[in-house]
């Protein structure tokens, strides 16, 4: 077996995280992994043509919606139904310079006891990709207004020298005070002080973030195919 270049891991982030740095979260079916499903609703292929167990998905018990971020099986179990396929952009931070934020907001890091606060937000602002053990993957970071979260950003995905920026969002009522920008320069220096390669996923379509990512030094190395389907319970 080669080993895998700098755009395999790149270009397949999920199935590296969980023969990586994840391994320990992640459930295997044969050719195809998974994290379980309070940490991230992802599962990942080495390629499209990886073949599916279907004794072996059926023993999973998978039910709902399950997304592949990259490569995804060209032949999919009787139980599965594709509902959308989108496009991601991967962008990564390339400037020497970090972004300096405008307001030094005071933020906190965030823990087990601010999960269902996170849990809130997110399915205002984040909806279906936060569960209840995601923040167990990584440094979460949040501000608060009166007690209430309305702001986070933390790192999920772990792949060799690099990490994901995840779960960047406001509450729409807090948007355009620059909590997002606050928070994202607090995550890139750490990442730097580490020598690691900062990167976050945004849907190509959400325009709006994508310019604020650009504005902070990052930018599209790819776009990634985001197939989403439902598993019906078997």
């Amino acid at each position: 077996m080669h080993s895998a270049t700098r755009d395999d891991v790149f270009d397949n982030p999920i199935w590296h995280t969980l023969h990586g740095p994840h391994a320990r979260f992640a459930f295997d079916a044969g050719d195809m992994s998974g994290f379980e499903i309070s940490h991230a609703p992802f599962l990942a292929v080495a390629s499209s043509d990886a073949r599916i167990d279907e004794a072996k998905a059926k023993a999973l018990a998978l039910s709902g919606r399950r997304h592949f971020l990259g490569p995804a099986p060209r032949r999919m179990p009787a139980s599965w139904r594709i509902v959308q396929c989108s496009g991601v952009a991967q962008m990564h931070h390339t400037l020497t310079d970090l972004p300096k934020p405008a307001h030094p907001y005071a933020f906190e890091i965030l823990d087990a006891r601010h999960v269902p606060a996170m849990l809130a937000l997110t399915a205002i602002a984040y909806p279906e990709f936060f569960r209840e053990r995601t923040i167990e993957l990584g440094r979460y970071l949040g501000i608060f207004d009166g007690g209430v979260l309305v702001a986070m950003a933390g790192e999920r995905m772990l792949l060799p020298g690099a990490v994901e920026l995840s779960a960047i969002c406001t509450h729409p009522d807090f948007v355009g005070r620059g909590f997002a920008r606050v928070l994202i320069t607090e995550l890139l220096t750490h990442q730097r002080a580490q020598n690691l390669i900062s990167f976050l996923h945004v849907s190509e379509t959400n325009s709006g973030a994508i310019k604020l990512y650009e504005s902070m030094g990052f930018s599209t190395r790819t776009i990634l195919p985001l197939t989403t389907i439902e598993v019906s319970a078997v």
